[in-house]
């Protein structure tokens, strides 16, 4: 049998360059704290490195909180008294940071790692805090099979540190030997646990689950979908994923001040040269006036207090208690609303919309500058399909021959071969006209005012009487082109009534 010989070769951390440079540089406060934790994560010492890491942020954060106080104009002696009335309440001081520095804590992160997707730094701050509290006051002691949540914990400190003092919440400031010094431990393959009369190895969970394994992109449609359950509502992270989605640039908009009426946007978006305010609102019941005049005022704040003309867009995530199949699709704004919305120059949305047009546009390659255009456009959107117009309406199904009897307009004209739209309950239906019948007789065209038989692939329980029928008027039918992944995040799939 011949032998093999492995070559080594050193690994270097840093380099002499390096070195000398940092060696050059002041450090900022709370970094050493913070490279004591990430040294105590790599020796197993988790409990040290949870107190170390907590400790880090709330040294940077004081740091930072009395420079931007001292940018602001007060004395020396007024940031330390002002720092000294927040020294017991800590999420104080970090939204007094927020208003001065006119930014939020990052989060709902976006990310092709399911269990990153939707991360909120702030939470995980307060988690890493209550664990901290539980150490130091309740003495308990973090098994050393915990890793993977002690990384966690450990690495979303290091990214809020980044965040409050370089503006970056990923960056590789103490971070880029982070693989090569975990793997100095060495990690177990298998759970362990320990008797009296030795160390029991364990089968692995996903050995004995008869269930399949969900890839990265299921999970990621389960996360986008759930987001507008009633149990699992996450309407940001729904929005964020919405935007992304249709490839627009969604950034955080100004944190809230607690001691406003106002109300204030989510989220900063861009697409080509426009950019758009956003507003998030979630309610039990439909929108009303009150509502109406609560946007259009604080959209009128904003503005007046921007230097730049922002297009306002609202996004309303309704009857928020109810089953995403239960609630009010076409009543689901008032005529009352609808106006003073398209009066003031907003741009309306309801998330089940949003949803249901995010999904189709990938199912059937929708035109995606026409679905971003409508968006930047006054009055409600996400309800008539890019390329279509309204042609009809569904009258009865017809089970045993699978034929909608759909009533044509006054002067619409169908033609088979022709490509129909219908929006049920979870999702919109794209199909091309194979038959048109009236009172039995087979027709290649027809013009309204008819009764027109039309074969359809759909169900009887998916179609109900009344459900609108759009005709694409352009024949060049999107669906031929390549399909593509749906971004970096890939959706597919339906809202699931919560049972």
């Amino acid at each position: 049998m011949k032998s093999f010989q492995l070559e080594g070769s050193p690994f270097f951390a840093a380099t002499i360059e390096e070195m000398n440079s940092q060696l050059s540089e002041s450090v900022a406060p709370g970094k050493l704290e913070l490279l004591d934790a990430l040294s105590l994560s790599y020796r197993g010492r988790y409990e040290d490195a949870v107190r170390s890491s907590v400790t880090a942020i709330e040294v940077a954060l004081e740091a930072r909180l009395k420079q931007l106080l001292l940018e602001s104009g007060i004395s020396e002696g007024e940031a330390s008294n002002r720092l000294s009335e927040t020294r017991n309440s800590f999420f104080k001081r970090i939204s007094e940071y927020e208003l001065l520095s006119k930014k939020r804590i990052p989060g709902p992160v976006l990310s092709i790692i399911p269990y990153i997707n939707g991360l909120r730094l702030r939470s995980e701050l307060e988690t890493v805090r209550s664990l901290r509290h539980k150490i130091v006051h309740e003495g308990i002691r973090i098994d050393i099979h915990e890793r993977g949540p002690m990384l966690r914990a450990i690495e979303t400190m290091t990214w809020l540190f980044e965040w409050l003092n370089y503006d970056d919440s990923h960056g590789p400031r103490t971070t880029r030997n982070y693989a090569f010094f975990s793997s100095l431990r060495g990690m177990r393959k298998y759970p362990t646990r320990y008797m009296n009369d030795g160390v029991e190895v364990l089968p692995m969970d996903h050995f004995i689950d008869d269930d399949q394994i969900q890839t990265s992109d299921e999970l990621l449609h389960q996360q986008y979908s759930t987001a507008l359950d009633v149990q699992d509502t996450d309407v940001e992270l729904f929005v964020r994923m919405s935007f992304h989605g249709l490839n627009i640039n969604c950034e955080d908009g100004p944190p809230p001040d607690p001691d406003s009426p106002l109300l204030v946007p989510r989220f900063l978006i861009s697409y080509a040269s426009r950019r758009a305010i956003v507003f998030c609102i979630e309610i039990d019941g439909l929108p009303d006036l009150d509502l109406a005049n609560k946007v259009v005022a604080a959209v009128h704040a904003y503005q007046q207090q921007s230097d730049k003309e922002l297009f306002p867009i609202c996004i309303i995530h309704h009857q928020r208690h109810l089953p995403a199949s239960m609630r009010e699709v076409d009543a689901a704004v008032s005529e009352s609303f609808l106006h003073v919305i398209q009066a003031c120059g907003l741009s309306l949305i309801t998330t089940i919309d949003l949803f249901l047009f995010v999904n189709a546009r990938k199912e059937y390659q929708w035109n995606l500058k026409q679905i971003r255009d409508a968006l930047f456009s006054r009055g409600r959107q996400c309800v008539v399909p890019p390329s279509y117009k309204r042609i009809g309406v569904v009258r009865k199904f017809y089970p045993n021959h699978s034929v909608l009897s759909v009533e044509v307009c006054d002067g619409e004209e169908l033609n088979v071969g022709d490509t129909v739209c219908y929006r049920l309950k979870h999702k919109w239906h794209e199909e091309s006209l194979a038959s048109l019948e009236v009172d039995k007789q087979s027709f290649a065209k027809l013009t309204g005012p008819v009764r027109a038989g039309i074969k359809t692939t759909l169900e009887h329980s998916e179609v109900r009487v009344g459900t609108v029928v759009y005709l694409r008027t352009h024949k060049n039918h999107p669906a031929t082109m390549r399909r593509v992944k749906f971004l970096s995040l890939g959706y597919h799939g339906k809202i699931h009534p919560v049972k």
